[in-house]
């Protein structure tokens, strides 16, 4: 496996490209416009796909990126909402490892996860917070 490509092919796959010159750029683009969201989708992005992979997510949607782009979602979204950086990097692996099983739970029964792993578990954050008062 190639990883850069795969985690390249990840956040190219926001846009619905499988493109690494795609993902360069929009890598680029996190980095000048915020450092923080960067690192918290790079990071979404590699938890996911390795949990996917450990999971079992067929070869060819690991390596189309399809497995790590929720997770480029979920860091970008949490980094959005949640300014303390490290409570936005816990949250970040909870909410890639939680993506990565709903996202192999979809994808095994044939049902296209598309983003819904990362919207249904981005509420889920966001609502958990408001009720624990941490945000």
């Amino acid at each position: 496996m190639n990883y850069i490509q795969i985690i390249l092919n990840g956040f190219s796959q926001v846009m619905f490209q499988k493109n690494a010159m795609l993902g360069i750029l929009m890598i680029l683009g996190l980095l000048i416009a915020s450092p923080q969201t960067f690192v918290l989708a790079l990071l979404g992005n590699i938890i996911t796909t390795f949990t996917g992979s450990l999971l079992g997510v067929e070869r060819n949607a690991l390596d189309a990126g399809f497995a790590g782009y929720n997770g480029v979602l979920i860091g970008a979204g949490i980094s959005f909402y949640i300014k303390d950086f490290s409570m936005a990097f816990l949250l970040t692996i909870l909410g890639s490892i939680i993506v990565s099983i709903l996202f192999y739970l979809l994808f095994k029964n044939n049902i296209p996860p598309l983003a819904a792993p990362f919207v249904l578990i981005t509420w889920g954050i966001l609502i958990a917070l408001k009720f624990i008062k941490l945000n």
